[in-house]
């Protein structure tokens, strides 16, 4: 965006790296953060020109079923998506089925003044 500062951008870059290292916490040696962190830099960098340009799209939650405690479905987001998930905050939940919480999120990336 023409109107965008080398200040926003280099902070958009700060913050998804900073979102990249919440991100990973409990999520260390999974074969989607393995994946990612192969070449973490070049994917965090990729990730942020897609906001910025507006092309972000999450890709789909897989899911599958936990039977300890109690049996129950989980949706797990993709690690790129963590990423961003972490970059805006989780004061809501976006564990809702069939993916609607993917919308919510691409909804909210762009309610931010810094884009």
């Amino acid at each position: 965006m023409e109107n965008r500062s080398a200040e926003q951008d280099s902070l958009l870059r700060v913050r998804l790296f900073e979102a990249y290292y919440r991100a990973r916490r409990g999520k260390r040696n999974t074969r989607n953060q393995l994946k990612f962190e192969i070449d973490f830099e070049h994917n965090l960098l990729q990730l942020a020109g897609e906001i910025e340009q507006r092309r972000y799209i999450p890709k789909p939650c897989i899911a599958f079923i936990v039977n300890k405690p109690v049996k129950r479905e989980i949706f797990a987001a993709d690690f790129r998506d963590r990423v961003v998930h972490h970059l805006f905050g989780q004061e809501e939940r976006y564990e809702t089925p069939k993916g609607g919480a993917c919308l919510l999120l691409q909804d909210r990336c762009f309610d931010y003044d810094w884009f």
